[in-house]
C-alpha cells in the first residue's frame, strides 16, 4: 500500500482515534510557496482523503479535545478558529482569535473557570 504523503510539506498533524490527521501546510512551486487545504488520513497502512479545509492554512497548530480537531494559525480566515468532526468529515467555524497567529502554541487547560472573569 501506498504510505507517502501526496503533499510532503504538510505541517499539521494530529492523532485521531487511532489514526492520523494531516491538514493544510504548504508546498514550493519555483521560488513560491502555495498554501495547501488539503485534509489527509492515515489509517490501517493506507492514506484517504478527507474534507479539504474550508481556505489554505499553514503556520497553525492544532489540538483534539472533546472528539474534535480545532486548528489555529494563518489562513484567509484571519483570526477564526476552525474544527473537523471526523464522524461527518466536515470542517467548520468554532470560535475567534482576538489576535491572528502564526505558529501558535495550543494547550488543553483543566478548571478553565478559575482563569475567566
Amino acid at each position: 500500500m501506498e504510505t507517502e504523503l501526496t503533499h510532503p510539506y504538510h505541517i499539521m498533524h494530529i492523532i485521531l482515534w487511532q489514526a492520523l490527521l494531516v491538514t493544510g501546510g504548504r508546498r514550493r512551486e519555483g521560488n513560491t510557496n502555495i498554501a495547501l487545504d488539503s485534509t489527509e488520513i492515515f489509517v490501517q497502512s493506507a492514506w484517504t482523503y478527507a474534507s479539504a479545509l474550508p481556505s489554505p492554512m499553514h503556520k497553525m497548530s492544532g489540538i483534539f479535545l472533546n472528539k474534535l480537531v480545532y486548528l489555529v494559525g494563518e489562513n484567509s480566515f484571519g483570526k477564526q478558529i476552525l474544527s473537523y468532526n471526523a464522524t461527518s468529515d466536515s470542517w467548520s467555524q468554532s470560535g475567534t482569535m482576538r489576535r491572528g497567529r502564526q505558529f501558535p502554541v495550543v494547550g488543553i487547560i483543566d478548571n478553565v473557570s478559575n482563569y475567566c472573569n
